[in-house]
């Protein structure tokens, strides 16, 4: 799952998302997310504020994080 500014234009998609994430969380499944936000930033991306602190505090409770920082891997195709 990636967690894009369209959930912010959608409230509809942000709910699907906490419902999904929700439930994911309740039944121990594994769930990837990817991301360039903090989590901080998050009630950017979610329209409610309060389901962006609980998605946030259930991915952190059993969480394993990995952090990417560094070069892009793809080239830079800047044009001129």
């Amino acid at each position: 799952m990636s967690l894009s500014s369209s959930l912010a234009r959608d409230p509809a998609q942000a709910n699907h998302a906490f419902q999904v994430i929700s439930e994911r969380y309740e039944y121990r499944r594994s769930t990837a997310i990817t991301t360039n936000r903090l989590f901080k930033d998050w009630p950017k991306v979610f329209p409610d504020a309060l389901n962006a602190q609980v998605i946030a505090e259930r991915f952190t409770e059993r969480a394993e994080r990995f952090i990417m920082d560094g070069k892009g891997y793809r080239p830079n195709k800047a044009t001129t």
